[in-house]
């Protein structure tokens, strides 16, 4: 009978330690570990506060139970800074009645307030400490007239203590890779030159609009079902040996330099310019690992930045970016000011401003400030 009551005891514990770890990436995060733990312990709430509500934020708290919403408003907005079970000692369970005197306790108008009338008057529970300011509070709570938590129950809440704490690191690095990730993404869409990813099977696996942009224009670039190909046959075998060798190498371990190739016009007349860089190998054993990235551009194409772009970093009126940024594209101040419909002097004049607030003298220099400091995005 021991035995066998043993065995259920530890059956049950590990189905609660491994609900700590499905939610680090379960859509419902730590519900379901919450509930498990909750029905175990015989508790009326089970609650996990990844990030504390504050005046302008109502943070993160997860419940077993779905409450009252105008509790958990009056929860962030008003009784978490009342709250007395705080600030325990790292990764200990305690009791509220081992943390604070039991009379004064109750004499709080958290307890009064706010405990009392949804019928709650034990909690038990543990504080982590995971660096950098982040603190997250694990609380399970029973009724008035229920049974006192014993030791039995802090042993059991005990046994999440490290799971959780390592559940929860793992979390909070995946949420940042990820918004890395998106950040990287959102850049990368934004760009002037076009981005290509390849896989180990030197498949597309993702591309930015400017990459879309130059496939569907008449500059010999182009995708045939999930693979890059040029139209010419010569510089097409030119791109494929590069890719393969670098997939060769990638694969041996061994350094990758990047490589350069090209499609032209005609000989000499450059259309597009193709950089291959090796991406560093990723350790996942999950295909469509990103391996080689391209990185197109177009002599060709014609840049634009927004004039609050130029004005915020240089200062420029309408009528000096649209001139500065003519020039940036390879215009004479002729062709500059035939375009803009203004005359030569008065372009002169937009030019000597633009150089004045540059601080350059020449208009190469200035043509080299414009595109390194907003070409990559127009």
């Amino acid at each position: 009978m021991k035995m066998q009551l043993f065995d259920r005891e530890e059956s049950a514990s590990q189905g609660l330690i491994a609900s700590i770890y499905s939610g680090i990436t379960h859509e419902a995060r730590w519900q379901q570990f919450l509930e498990i733990l909750r029905q175990q312990l015989g508790a009326s709430f089970a609650t996990l506060i990844l990030s504390p509500p504050s005046e302008f934020d109502t943070g993160v708290v997860l419940n077993a139970l779905v409450i009252e919403e105008q509790d958990f408003t009056a929860y962030n907005e008003k009784y978490y800074a009342l709250d007395p079970f705080t600030n325990l000692p790292p990764a200990t369970v305690l009791t509220v009645e081992e943390w604070v005197n039991k009379s004064e306790f109750k004499a709080s108008e958290y307890y009064r307030d706010y405990m009392m009338p949804m019928g709650v008057e034990q909690i038990m529970g543990f504080d982590l400490s995971l660096g950098d300011g982040v603190d997250v509070r694990l609380r399970v709570t029973r009724n008035t007239g229920d049974n006192l938590f014993n030791e039995h129950d802090k042993q059991l809440l005990s046994t999440t203590v490290q799971p959780l704490q390592q559940a929860v690191e793992i979390f909070m690095e995946l949420q940042s890779a990820q918004l890395e990730r998106e950040l990287y993404l959102a850049a990368m869409g934004e760009m002037a030159m076009g981005v290509i990813v390849l896989d180990e099977k030197a498949r597309v696996i993702r591309k930015n609009e400017a990459a879309d942009r130059l496939v569907s224009a008449d500059n010999g670039l182009l995708l045939r079902g999930d693979k890059v190909v040029i139209d010419d046959r010569e510089e097409n075998k030119q791109l494929v040996g590069y890719i393969e060798e670098i997939l060769a190498l990638r694969q041996c371990g061994e350094a990758v330099a990047p490589r350069v190739c090209k499609t032209e016009f005609a000989p000499g007349v450059l259309k597009l310019a193709i950089l291959l860089r090796a991406i560093p190998v990723n350790q996942s054993p999950k295909s469509n690992q990103p391996c080689i990235a391209l990185f197109i551009s177009d002599p060709q194409h014609r840049r634009e930045a927004p004039t609050s772009a130029l004005t915020a970093l240089f200062g420029f009126t309408p009528a000096e970016s649209a001139l500065a940024m003519r020039l940036a594209n390879g215009l004479t101040l002729d062709e500059a000011s035939a375009e803009l419909g203004v005359s030569r002097n008065t372009a002169k004049s937009h030019l000597s401003a633009v150089f004045s607030k540059t601080g350059v003298t020449r208009q190469t220099k200035l043509v080299q400030l414009i595109l390194k400091s907003v070409g990559p995005i127009t």
